[in-house]
């Protein structure tokens, strides 16, 4: 190697032991992130499985929704049909009212539900929902 090399303007000479310093000054910073990824990665993982907890119960939180729907539906249509002559924006003013009371009434349970089933508990979550509301279980015919 030619070390006059460097001696020419706006040439820098760099020899193995330069590049050596810098190749440990690169590793040492990126070994000081592994701590910082290592964390980032558990808390996508716990996220990820507390999502899919919450999947878990999915199904029968959509089962209950349809379940309160029903039970709407057939109580809105028995008010109207004893109510003589029902104007239609009040009986779309009803249909409004009625939706709007199952979707608050089911809100709140079903968050908690999710939040419980996503903490690690999805079976007792959907057994207490099961019981609660008289569903049937997965296993029921």
């Amino acid at each position: 190697m030619e070390r006059a090399a460097g001696k020419v303007p706006g040439v820098r000479l760099f020899d193995v032991d330069d590049l050596r310093a810098g190749l440990d000054d690169a590793m040492s910073a990126r070994l000081r992130e592994v701590p910082k990824v290592e964390a980032i990665v558990e808390e996508e993982v716990e996220g990820f499985g507390r999502r899919y907890r919450e999947l878990e119960v999915e199904p029968l939180l959509s089962e209950l929704r349809r379940r309160a729907e029903e039970i709407r539906e057939r109580e809105v249509e028995r008010a109207l049909g004893d109510l003589d002559a029902v104007d239609p924006e009040v009986a779309e003013r009803i249909e409004q009212l009625s939706r709007t009371l199952v979707k608050r009434l089911l809100h709140d349970p079903t968050v908690r539900a999710r939040r419980r089933a996503g903490a690690g508990e999805p079976d007792e979550v959907a057994d207490a929902v099961r019981d609660l509301f008289g569903l049937s279980s997965p296993s029921d015919p």
